[in-house]
């Protein structure tokens, strides 16, 4: 399984870290995100000035990883048509502060999954409900569980899941419920 990861918060981010540590077990992992925050960019994409991508080192070694100026959007959009090509699943986060609501509409996390969910490609936007999230370790948790578990069944069609994980340890999650936007 090819991932491509993204986010809103930027590559220097650590819940994006913490998604990239846990995807690597799953699948081949390719990271293209913004090279600085740009949280609340919904699904914008830039036009009128250039798109520069720049191949770094961080993070995790063995993953491919490219910092983009520019928003979530344009990661993906660049990543499937340039850097990366076709991938399997994309997932943007693990970010900061919950996607709920109209919120989603300025949402670059979710930003970046209705562009590849619009190309047919199953797309996850995972936040934890905090604006300084104390651990991103039962989002990663979940996140990986979730693929492991799925992976034949859910992500077999096209599919945009939004989901937002508790500020809390994972031993302290009772369940999960699956809602439709309101």
């Amino acid at each position: 399984m090819k991932i491509l990861v993204t986010n809103d918060d930027g590559i220097y981010s650590d819940g994006l870290w913490k998604a990239v540590e846990s995807l690597k077990v799953i699948g081949e992992v390719v990271v293209v995100a913004p090279d600085r925050e740009v949280s609340g960019s919904g699904g914008s994409i830039t036009l009128n000035s250039p798109i520069r991508a720049k191949k770094i080192e961080l993070g995790t070694p063995q993953i491919t990883t490219y910092a983009i100026e520019g928003t979530p959007a344009d990661c993906v959009i660049l990543a499937l048509k340039k850097l990366v090509g076709p991938v399997d699943l994309v997932v943007s986060g693990i970010n900061s502060g919950a996607n709920i609501g109209t919120d989603i509409l300025v949402s670059g996390t979710v930003g970046a999954t209705i562009q590849s969910y619009s190309k047919g490609i199953p797309s996850i936007a995972i936040s934890v409900t905090a604006l300084k999230p104390t651990s991103f370790d039962a989002a990663a948790e979940f996140l990986k569980g979730l693929i492991q578990q799925s992976q034949k069944d859910i992500f077999a069609q096209p599919v945009l899941l939004n989901i937002n994980v508790p500020n809390i340890s994972r031993d302290e999650i009772k369940g999960i419920e699956i809602t439709r936007l309101a």
